[in-house]
């Protein structure tokens, strides 16, 4: 891990600013470390609307397709921003809020019984 992330991997205390330079070029090393060989490599990217749409965020568009083109599994969460949607339309995709409606039905009601109302 130091090896691809050098200086910027630490065991505590918030993760350094990275830029776009400083990813590609982790990046770089990881992929074919990982996916040549008998690795598997799985790598997720959370929070993708959170990125302006700039260089930063065009590039881990790129890498996570380049990353599964090498044979790489990734997950990417966002919100249902269009840009995101567009991009990955064609990818397996799933809602958490589908998933957990009925969790979230159930505890309401709990909650409205508890209450009265």
């Amino acid at each position: 891990m130091h090896r691809v992330f050098g200086s910027n991997l630490k065991s505590e205390g918030p993760l350094p600013f990275w830029s776009t330079t400083e990813l590609r070029q982790a990046f770089d090393i990881l992929l074919p470390l990982a996916c040549g060989s008998n690795h598997k490599l799985a790598l997720f990217i959370d929070g993708l609307d959170e990125f302006e749409v700039t260089d930063k965020f065009r590039f881990l568009l790129s890498f996570a397709e380049t990353a599964r083109a090498e044979g790489a599994k990734v997950c990417v969460s966002s919100r249902e921003w269009t840009v995101c949607l567009d991009y990955f339309r064609a990818n397996p995709s799933l809602r958490l809020q589908d998933l957990t409606r009925g969790d979230i039905e159930r505890y309401i009601r709990a909650h409205l019984d508890e209450n009265g109302v």
